[in-house]
């Protein structure tokens, strides 16, 4: 099957959604879609189906699908699996184009189980019904208003991002954590069992669609890898695609094949397959957003060679380690430049060989030298990208704290919006990295609601370098034909 062959605006623009097992019953499904469709007030119509009510969450209910007046785009189906099939019988009699089976209970669960999915989608798909399914969490498209999935609104940052995932109830949890710092995704597609619809089905889909400029992919196990690397090959030096590879481990491979029924295939066969595919692999999840974030927004990172700037000579050492574990490196600072930092008033105390040691300057140096040190370290020509750590000193101002605390504390956002506008200027990726979060740090609050993002763990600033790096060399030149 092409995707060409799917109505993907029925799935993701849908006029009339049917909300099959609609409920009034809390913590359920049925209740959670429902109320979500509701409450996000999209230009759709909501129709909850349910034999049993006459409204449900002030909308009046249907029995069935065939009893709704006019005509039907999306179907969402969460009802026990016994009943999946007289639900899909329903929708063809109303000439239903897309469906989402949010019900488990098949290929994951019992050996009989693709059967019983087989069975459902060769008849579906006859009747020109194609489902995305089943075992899904829902499908959310925040460019159009939908959110057909139990996570709140108030938890989704839109972007040009698109989230592909065969396992996706987890995205609610990184979805949570990632918008505080305004990442996110503006569509997420959770195909589960992939019974008909597949993620590579929706990759397809990605690569004309204007809204995605990046995606990000949750990956168990592939049915027709040469149809991916086909895809994706064509997508990846366009829109950057990363992918998250689970189940690699024996005991994961079988986990995959109880959640979703996939085969997971050996950790070598899909690091390989991911490369010649020009594909960022992520080794763990939460870094997924954070990645994609970086490759749409930053300058990738020409070379392997990383400054660093930091406010202790201990998180210089731990972040050059974290960099060279992940096949990157600290070069030591050309002697010229070296010295022009002393120049600008960095004491023998302080280390300028690189990483450069801001902490053991105290008041020895100005705010414009050391964005004149930055400038320096940007415009040599032995550094790709420069990660500055340190920002921000823990605890909060009141109008009556000392003008001293509150003057060190706009310096400190004028240090951090002069780097961050360096990566424009010199074209190189600047990482800005601190131990405080907006919860500690009165600096960090104030920068992180006027956008400016941080990253906390030292691994991560790694891994985002080292992303940034891959993708550089993977699409630099052309790679080898796959017949």
């Amino acid at each position: 099957m092409r995707s060409t062959q799917i109505n993907f605006k029925a799935f993701l623009c849908p006029r009339n959604i049917a909300v099959i097992g609609a409920t009034e019953r809390p913590d359920t499904w049925g209740n959670w879609i429902t109320r979500r469709l509701i409450e996000e007030g999209i230009p759709t119509t909501v129709y909850p189906i349910n034999p049993r009510s006459r409204t449900i969450l002030g909308q009046r209910a249907y029995p069935k699908v065939a009893s709704v007046p006019g005509s039907i785009d999306l179907a969402i189906i969460a009802i026990p699996s016994a009943q999946v099939f007289d639900a899909i019988r329903d929708c063809v009699s109303k000439a239903v184009p897309a469906g989402v089976i949010i019900t488990a209970g098949f290929s994951e669960a019992r050996s009989d189980g693709r059967e019983i999915e087989q069975k459902i989608v060769s008849y579906a798909k006859a009747h020109g019904l194609h489902l995305i399914g089943p075992n899904v969490s829902g499908i959310i498209n925040l460019h159009y208003g939908l959110i057909a999935h139990p996570a709140e609104r108030r938890y989704l940052y839109k972007t040009p991002i698109t989230f592909l995932c065969q396992g996706g109830y987890a995205i609610t949890d990184i979805a949570a954590i990632e918008s505080r710092a305004r990442r996110g995704f503006g569509k997420f597609i959770h195909t589960g069992n992939e019974a008909d619809v597949s993620v590579i089905d929706f990759l397809e889909y990605c690569e004309h669609d204007p809204e995605t400029q990046a995606i990000c992919m949750y990956i168990e196990g592939l049915r027709d890898v040469q149809r991916f690397l086909v895809v994706s090959r064509r997508i990846s030096p366009q829109k950057p695609i990363v992918v998250f590879k689970a189940g690699l481990t024996p005991d994961g491979n079988r986990a995959a094949a109880s959640h979703t029924g996939a085969f997971a295939g050996s950790s070598d066969m899909y690091r390989g397959l991911l490369r010649q595919a020009g594909i960022v692999q992520v080794s763990i999840f939460e870094l997924s957003l954070k990645i994609a974030h970086a490759l749409l927004e930053m300058p990738l990172l020409r070379k392997p060679t990383i400054g660093i700037t930091t406010m202790g000579g201990s998180w210089g050492v731990m972040l050059t380690d974290a960099l060279v574990k992940h096949g990157l490196c600290v070069p030591e600072l050309p002697p010229s430049v070296q010295a022009e930092m002393r120049c600008l008033g960095m004491p023998e105390r302080a280390s300028v060989r690189n990483p450069i040691d801001f902490g053991a300057t105290a008041a020895s140096i100005t705010l414009e030298a050391r964005l004149q040190i930055f400038n320096m370290l940007l415009a040599c020509e032995d550094i790709g990208g420069v990660v500055a750590h340190g920002f921000g000193t823990s605890g909060f101002l009141s109008d009556d704290a000392p003008a001293f605390a509150h003057q060190r504390a706009e310096e400190d956002k004028e240090m951090i919006r002069s780097i961050q506008a360096l990566q424009e200027t010199y074209q190189k990726p600047v990482l800005l990295a601190t131990a405080m979060t907006p919860l500690e740090s009165q600096v960090i609050r104030d920068m992180v609601a006027k956008g400016i993002r941080f990253l906390h763990r030292i691994d991560d600033v790694a891994a985002i370098f080292s992303a940034l790096y891959d993708y550089a060399r993977m699409h630099s030149a052309p790679g080898p034909t796959i017949l």
